[in-house]
Formats: C-alpha cells, sequence, structure tokens
C-alpha cells in the first residue's frame, strides 16, 4: 500500500515537471521593432529613434561593423541610431539587428551620397577698412560643391552672403582709440578657411551723411528766437542738433541762418545750439555736449561741418566728432498755426503767386500766377482764384467762423467722362494716397501780416500717430459714380502757398456760383461742422478711400471748365 503510494506521489511529481516544461517551451519570444528602415542625409545630423516592443528584458542590438553607424541612448523601450557625414560619392547602407530571446528584428539603414572632399577659397584672407570707412567690400567664396555659411560677426560689422561673395560693412566709423579687429571662418562640409577684418583708429574721422531733414518749431521757448531740430543721416548712423536761427515772418519758408553755430544750452541765440545726440547701428549713443558747426547756403543746397564734442552712457568722452553734409534740406513747419481770422482779412481782388513742390508727377510748375477775388452773396462768403498751375478753371475756398477751408464739394468742370474737384490727398509710407471726399474741411492758413495763403499742412494718423505731409490740386472724379483710381487733371503740390497782392482798384467779379454745374445750397454749406485749428491734423486712414500710388495718373488737356477766367 505504501509502495503504492509512493509510486503515486512519484507519478504527480512527474506529470507537474512535464508541465512546466511544456509550459516553458510553448511561450513565444515577441519583438517589434519600428521603423525597419532609416533613411539618413549625407551631412552628420541629428539621430534616429528606434522603438522595441518585447517581452524579453535583456534584448540587445547587434550594429554590422561599419565605422560609420552609432547606437547610442539604450534604453528599456528603444535606442538612438546615428550617422558620421558621408564624404564618399556613393550611397552607403548598413543592418542593425536587435535579439530578443530567440526572436529577431532586422532595420536598414541608408545614408545618401556625399559629395566627397570639398575644397574651399576665399578671396581676400584680410581686409582693412579706414576710421572714416563704412563702404562695402566683398570676400569671394569659392567651392567645389555644396553650401557655405559664415560665423556670426561682432556688434560694429554687418555681414551678408549674396552668391558666391560675402559683403562686408561696417556699421559706423570707428571713434574709438584704438582699431577694431575680429575674425570670421566660413564653412563649407568639413572645410573651413578664415579671414580678417579690421578697422583702423583716427585721431580725426569724419562722419559724411547723405540726407538732412529740418523741423521748424517757430518761437517754442518764446525767447524771440526760431527753434529748429535738424538731423542728419547716413545708411549707419544719424546726428540730431537742436538750434536757434532767426525767427520767421509769418508763412514765410524756413531757413536756417548761415555763419558759425556754438554751443551754448542756456540764452538760445540766434546762431546757437543746445546739444544734440549721435546714434549708430552698433547701438553706440553720445549726447553732445559741446563744439561748434558752420552752416553755408548756394541755391537751395546747405553745407554743414561740424566739430563737436560728447560723451556716451558709460561716460567715455569723445572731444572731437565731425561732420559733413551737402545737398538739400526738406523742412517741415510743425509750429505754424492756423490763426483766426476775419473775412475782410484778404482783400476784395487782387493777384495771387503760387509757389510749391510737384509732389508726384514732377511735371508740373514750381510757380504760377493768377487772380483772386472774396465774395460775400447768399452762397455764403467764400473766396474764388483763376487757374490752378495749367488747368484753367476757377476753384475755391469758404470762410467759416475765422477759418478758410477748402471748397471741396465744388463741380470746377471736366470732361466727357469725369468731373474736377479742388482736393487734398496725403501718400503714406506703404505708398498708398489717401483721398479725402467733399465733406472733408481741409483748413488753409492765411497770415495778414505777410499776405500768405498757406495750403501746407501735415495729417496724423490718429491710431499710430504716424505723420504725412498734405499734397492738393485738381482731382478727376467719374461721372460714373464709380470709386477714384488715381485720375487728376492737375498736379499735386506739396508745400503750396499763394502770395496775395490786392489791386490797386477792384476788378470785376467773377460769376456767382450758382451758374456752376453743381449748384451747392445753403443747406449744405450750414451741415458742415468748422475744423479744429490746429496745424496737424487728425485723420482715421479706415475710413478714407486709398490707392496705390502707382494708379496716379494726369489726364489729357480736354479739361473745360465750369467757369474759365475772371471777366
Amino acid at each position: 500500500m505504501k509502495r503504492f503510494q509512493l509510486i503515486r506521489l512519484m507519478f504527480v511529481i512527474a506529470a507537474n515537471t512535464l508541465v512546466f516544461t511544456a509550459c516553458k517551451d510553448d511561450a513565444k519570444d515577441t519583438l517589434t521593432v519600428t521603423p525597419t528602415k532609416l533613411y539618413f542625409a549625407a551631412q552628420a545630423t541629428a539621430g534616429q529613434q528606434v522603438r522595441v516592443d518585447t517581452n524579453i528584458k535583456d534584448w540587445s542590438v547587434v550594429p554590422s561593423s561599419e565605422s560609420w553607424l552609432f547606437i547610442n541612448n539604450k534604453r528599456d523601450d528603444g535606442f538612438t541610431v546615428s550617422v558620421a557625414e558621408n564624404t564618399i560619392t556613393a550611397e552607403r547602407t548598413a543592418t542593425i539587428t536587435v535579439k530578443a530571446g530567440k526572436a529577431e528584428g532586422v532595420i536598414s539603414v541608408t545614408q545618401e551620397a556625399g559629395i566627397g572632399n570639398i575644397t574651399l577659397t576665399i578671396n581676400p584672407k584680410s581686409i582693412t577698412f579706414g576710421a572714416n570707412e563704412t563702404a562695402t567690400k566683398n570676400v569671394t567664396v569659392t567651392i567645389n560643391a555644396g553650401s557655405w555659411n559664415f560665423s556670426a560677426p561682432p556688434d560694429w560689422l554687418s555681414l551678408e552672403k549674396q552668391g558666391a561673395s560675402l559683403k562686408v560693412t561696417p556699421k559706423s566709423l570707428n571713434l574709438g582709440d584704438k582699431s577694431r579687429e575680429t575674425a570670421i571662418t566660413i564653412t563649407a562640409g568639413n572645410a573651413t578657411e578664415t579671414f580678417q577684418v579690421t578697422q583702423e583708429v583716427s585721431d580725426e574721422p569724419v562722419i559724411e551723411f547723405v540726407r538732412a531733414d529740418a523741423f521748424y518749431y517757430g518761437d517754442y521757448y518764446e525767447i524771440g528766437t526760431a527753434d529748429y531740430v535738424i538731423v542728419l543721416m547716413n545708411d549707419h548712423c544719424g546726428l540730431a542738433l537742436e538750434c536757434f536761427s532767426t525767427l520767421l515772418p509769418d508763412g514765410a519758408d524756413c531757413k536756417l541762418d548761415v555763419g558759425e553755430y556754438t554751443y551754448n544750452i542756456e540764452t538760445g541765440d540766434a546762431q546757437t545750439f543746445a546739444g544734440g545726440l549721435h546714434l549708430d547701428d552698433s547701438g553706440l549713443e553720445i549726447e553732445i555736449t559741446g563744439g561748434k558747426f558752420t552752416v553755408a547756403l548756394s541755391k537751395d543746397v546747405y553745407t554743414i561741418k561740424a566739430d563737436l564734442s560728447g560723451e556716451d552712457s558709460k561716460g567715455k568722452k569723445y572731444p572731437s566728432l565731425r561732420y559733413e553734409f551737402s545737398g538739400k534740406i526738406f523742412f517741415d513747419n510743425l509750429y505754424a498755426p492756423f490763426p483766426e481770422v476775419e473775412f475782410t482779412d484778404i482783400p476784395e481782388s487782387g493777384t495771387y503767386k503760387a509757389t510749391g513742390i510737384p509732389g508726384w508727377f514732377e511735371k508740373g510748375p514750381e510757380s504760377w500766377s493768377g487772380k483772386f477775388g472774396a465774395f460775400d452773396d447768399e452762397y455764403g462768403q467764400y473766396y474764388a482764384f483763376e487757374n490752378f498751375e495749367k488747368v484753367e478753371c476757377v476753384y475755391f475756398c469758404n470762410f467759416k467762423e475765422g477759418t478758410i477751408l477748402i471748397d471741396g464739394a465744388e463741380n470746377l468742370g471736366g470732361n466727357e467722362n469725369y468731373d474736377a474737384f479742388f482736393r487734398a490727398l496725403f501718400i503714406d509710407d506703404e505708398d498708398y494716397v489717401y483721398y479725402f471726399d467733399a465733406d472733408f474741411e481741409y483748413p488753409v492758413r492765411y497770415f495778414k501780416s505777410t499776405g500768405i495763403l498757406d495750403f501746407s499742412t501735415y495729417f496724423v494718423d490718429e491710431e499710430d500717430g504716424t505723420r504725412f505731409t498734405a499734397m492738393v490740386g485738381i482731382v478727376a472724379i467719374p461721372k460714373s459714380g464709380a470709386k477714384w483710381k488715381g485720375e487728376c487733371f492737375s498736379e499735386l503740390y506739396e508745400n503750396l502757398k499763394f502770395q496775395l497782392t490786392p489791386s490797386a482798384a477792384p476788378t470785376q467779379k467773377i460769376p456767382k456760383k450758382s451758374v456752376l454745374q453743381n449748384k451747392r445750397t445753403m443747406k449744405h454749406l450750414k451741415s458742415r461742422s468748422s475744423t479744429d485749428a490746429a496745424n496737424i491734423i487728425k485723420v482715421d486712414k479706415s475710413k478714407m478711400t486709398k490707392i496705390p500710388k502707382s494708379q496716379l495718373k494726369v489726364l489729357d488737356n480736354s479739361f473745360q471748365p465750369s467757369v474759365r477766367t475772371f471777366k
């Protein structure tokens, strides 16, 4: 009996042993590798990830024997594959085997053909600039294949890749007490070349400017002299100076006194200046605290020569900063207000001489003459003018509540397809023309002391504060009711001014407005609100008609006026 139980026990043990063994033999080693194909460019780039999913903890990676293939960052769920740059001109392949128990996965690796050994040459290998020199010099780069790059330049230097050349440009003159030096490295594949750049130091560098703007603020400090801010510029730096000159008569064109200007921050006397600021592309900022400059004028060309001193934000002193400019100065009159006038301030009749700058077409005359008259009748108080540059017509300005306004509603004539109107426009920095319709009251300044009627002013965008110069002219509006697309009967003028001269004896008046093609009514006049008497007029560009300035064009001379001349 005991023997039988023993045999039975042995049978059970044996049977269990077979079961475990069978279970072990029947279990499968699972392995999934993603992806199974890897592609690399010829250049050595960032590694690619391979994911491994398996039930075997101790799995392994066996790459083929190629020395250009690397296995990195092995972890529980995968690894990284990277390659060296392929410098041969043929594609190359390799395999990677992943083993997990009895399971295996194979990954194929392909790297595209390289361009072989790169040859790189540059010419020249050194560039030297003078202290006053900011002109561009070129380094020629020659390679047999591929592309090239360059190292980052210092703050004082600009580099620009253009084809097979590297343009090298100092951002400013070297105003320091030692030369500037740097090394620039050109890289193409595994080939490199280096060239040196030096900007020498000079005891007296001279900065030459190519443009000048001057902003006129009138008697800003109420000391009896005119306050100007002169801004001189070139491609790399700028200089702003606040100076004082003779106060101008009302409505006169801006101009600077000729002669020597000395530094004086106390008095504001004519031909003194109260400091300034130097800025350049390298970030250098110098406050001007002394020195002198001279102004000469020949016709409309100004010559400015300055020898100034200053100090930068770090306390470094610059005892001799020399600047030169020769050319036209563009003046902006930011002072001249809209003086309140009486209707009778303008003479009843006389002649005018117009002067202005052809603002766009550059085809019109810079001056012309004509007659004018003042009228007070059932249509209100207004002024009439004969001829606008080459256009033979009569156009008008209205008088309302102490202000003179362009009459943009009156039809001046036209041709078969267009009606003519006296209107104001401006062009913004994006080369769009903005056009004012008949309801816009464009103000005009009149200076009784000088007899100047001044049509020049500025507009400011209400949204971003950008300032634009006004232009006036005779525009052509389609009779079909279509939108204006840039047609004009005359040149468009900036800084237009009429010098009025009263007649010794009153001339005969022109026909009243009632005979014009578009008769205006008292109701229309009274519905127009008075304009804000300010030098700079705020506008909302989003509510205005705009066109690209390239669409502006002057129509042929088929213009027929409503009222041709004074009787």
